[in-house]
């Protein structure tokens, strides 16, 4: 796989991923112009983000078919928020791959979690990670 699709694929999670968040409930602006949300309660964002009617639009299995996420992989889902993509992704990189579920709110990340342990997910590290977090891969074009 080129350089390129694989940047071209983790745009396109990353554009599926931040769908709901565009789409949620507004709060105030702050002064980079990003709407900041508080998510100190993942029982009533989970009721959002987790509708099963959201399946229908957002069409996991289709993102995950065009992403051409494989068995072994290790993936993560930026901003995972309640989880929604985690049994998506857990299924599709198999026992042998992993998934790091990451968000900037701790809230969410316990909420995760507890998701992880009652689902069984036993592939899924879910971790909190700093909004000035730098990760330590680059995309080549």
């Amino acid at each position: 796989m080129t350089h390129l699709t694989t940047s071209l694929r983790f745009s396109l999670l990353l554009a599926a991923l931040s769908l709901p968040a565009c789409s949620a409930p507004g709060g105030p602006h702050g002064e980079s112009g990003h709407a900041h949300r508080r998510f100190d309660d993942p029982a009533a964002w989970s009721k959002r983000f987790d509708d099963p009617a959201r399946d229908a639009w957002q069409r996991p299995g289709d993102v995950l078919a065009l992403l051409g996420i494989e068995r072994g992989w290790t993936v993560a889902d930026l901003g995972a928020g309640t989880g929604y993509f985690l049994k998506h992704l857990s299924r599709a990189v198999g026992e042998e791959g992993t998934v790091l579920a990451l968000d900037i709110e701790p809230s969410m990340v316990r909420h995760m979690s507890e998701r992880v342990e009652r689902e069984g997910l036993r592939n899924i590290r879910a971790l909190v990670v700093p909004p000035e977090y730098r990760a330590p891969w680059r995309l080549e074009a």
